[in-house]
């Protein structure tokens, strides 16, 4: 039996990642949940928007939110991770207001292990612009959540050095939201 239980693992592994079989997907959910998981919050695996859902949904916890957010590669750098808010952005109205109450609860940015400022100030902004986003295409008074907590002189310069992440409107959005609504106490 875990012979048998072995190939199918393997078969259905293979079948997803190689050709893209929703079957396997399906099959791997319930069977084979550690290697699903693992591919998003592990390795980083942001392609197929029905797996992202699936993790997401299982993982509305703060430190299990954060493997999702950005991976740290083998040369130790960190990738953000936008596809997660656009399949938030993507969701049903159920599910959105899950993750805008999620996203509204959390009052730090994530952890972040030896990076400089210019890095670290990269990964926050990304995080602020598209949560930003986000709450904006749900709710237009929660769009100060996230900014604030970016209100130093040395983020704007940050910012403005790298040319605004080269986003149309992150400068405007930064602007609209760093000073505006009722932020944290500094």
């Amino acid at each position: 039996q875990q012979r048998y239980k072995n190939i199918q693992i393997l078969i259905n592994r293979n079948k997803y990642l190689f050709n893209d079989s929703k079957v396997s997907l399906v099959w791997l959910k319930f069977n084979d949940e550690y290697f699903l998981e693992s591919l998003v919050k592990v390795f980083g695996y942001m392609e197929d928007k029905d797996l992202l859902k699936w993790v997401l949904d299982r993982n509305l916890k703060e430190e299990e939110f954060e493997k999702m957010l950005y991976t740290k590669t083998c040369d130790n750098k960190y990738v953000f991770h936008k596809e997660i808010f656009e399949v938030m952005t993507q969701a049903d109205d159920k599910s959105k207001k899950e993750y805008l109450l999620f996203l509204k609860g959390r009052i730090d940015f994530p952890k972040l292990d030896d990076l400089n400022f210019s890095e670290a100030a990269k990964i926050e902004a990304l995080y602020c612009y598209y949560a930003t986003k986000f709450t904006a295409s749900i709710e237009q008074g929660d769009v100060y959540a996230f900014f604030p907590k970016l209100n130093d002189p040395k983020f704007e310069e940050e910012f403005r050095k790298n040319n605004y992440y080269n986003i149309p409107d992150f400068k405007e959005l930064y602007n609209d939201t760093k000073l505006g609504g009722i932020g944290l106490p500094m």
